[in-house]
């Protein structure tokens, strides 16, 4: 999810070159989100929409002072095409818990979003967190996060994370909803089917509505349920 827009391009046209989007998850019955940030540029959030588009995830801060400059844009025009928004939070092990909650907080306000909020976790930018020593401090610290945000907007955050991150550092020790990469397999049956909400399953798509290629995502259960997902207004 996270991208440097230079290493980004040159790693996606190397490695993807050669693999092809996993088109077979685009099923009638399938609820299909996106998630997206300035790296997007402007979007046709109408056309988006018309894409069979329900669901969607904007990249609101990053660390202790990062606000992406489209986020607001991106919001209002979600949401005034009817699509549920949710907000990420690029989560950096060197910065404190309360800079980060306040940074989130001070610009996706409970109001703003129908999903719970997000936290992004992954070892780019966060080569720290390779030492074990960092690995239970990280735990900890992300604990001490999430109870934040949950008692903030009266949802448990979900974490988004990728398959690795996953296995070494979030299972067994995070029991929030999970919002999981993995660009290299058809399903997500090796895990349980409560473990998971949403799936990433491609990060160069392309759909109508955004000239540049955008992450992909797969809501597990129906739109009646991810409609169940929305916070409380009248916190």
């Amino acid at each position: 999810m996270h991208k440097n827009p230079i290493r980004f391009v040159l790693f996606a046209t190397l490695f993807f070159s050669s693999c092809k989007p996993n088109v077979k998850v685009f099923k009638e019955n399938k609820i299909l989100g996106i998630d997206v940030s300035s790296h997007q540029g402007i979007i046709n959030w109408a056309d988006v929409k018309k894409a069979r588009i329900e669901f969607c995830f904007i990249k609101a801060t990053e660390g202790g002072d990062f606000i992406d400059k489209k986020f607001k844009e991106n919001l209002i025009q979600a949401r005034n095409n009817k699509i549920l928004v949710g907000a990420y939070h690029y989560y950096r092990v060197k910065k404190s818990n309360a800079l980060q909650f306040k940074n989130f907080t001070s610009v996706v306000s409970k109001e703003a979003i129908d999903l719970p909020p997000v936290i992004d976790v992954e070892y780019f930018g966060n080569n720290s967190l390779h030492d074990k020593t960092n690995r239970d401090k990280f735990i900890s610290n992300l604990k001490e996060f999430q109870s934040m945000l949950e008692m903030y907007y009266g949802k448990k955050p979900i974490i988004y994370t990728d398959i690795k991150f996953y296995n070494e550092l979030i299972k067994g020790n995070i029991d929030n909803p999970l919002w999981l990469s993995d660009l290299h397999t058809k399903n997500l049956n090796y895990l349980d089917s409560t473990q998971w909400l949403f799936w990433q399953y491609n990060i160069v798509g392309k759909i109508k509505g955004i000239d540049s290629t955008v992450d992909l995502n797969m809501y597990n259960g129906n739109l009646d349920k991810l409609k169940n997902l929305k916070i409380s207004k009248s916190r």
